[in-house]
């Protein structure tokens, strides 16, 4: 019989299961972590795209304002060159 207040000892397989489940945790935490800095680097790439297409959006709509190229359709815009009309057509991704 224990003595009270006495500590049980842990076996070997115990300390190993131990040892084991703390390098499974900190694996696991190591892999969330890399994920973690993966969307964020997917999410300032996002934020970039976001920029370059709303100053693409802005200049084509200057474009438009001062007549140097028309807009057919939505996606569709005509321009006129030395050769005659210059048609370009967009399609969203």
């Amino acid at each position: 019989m224990m003595k009270d207040g006495s500590k049980r000892k842990r076996t070997k397989k115990q300390i190993k299961d131990d040892e084991q489940a703390k390098l499974d945790e900190e694996n696991a935490n190591r892999a969330r972590a890399a994920k973690i800095e993966e969307l964020e680097y997917q999410l300032q790439l996002a934020e970039h795209e976001a920029d370059n297409n709303k100053g693409a959006a802005v200049l084509m709509s200057d474009l438009v304002n001062a007549n140097i190229i028309k807009q057919k359709a939505e996606n569709s815009y005509v321009v006129q060159g030395r050769e005659g009309e210059l048609a370009f057509d967009y399609v969203k991704r």
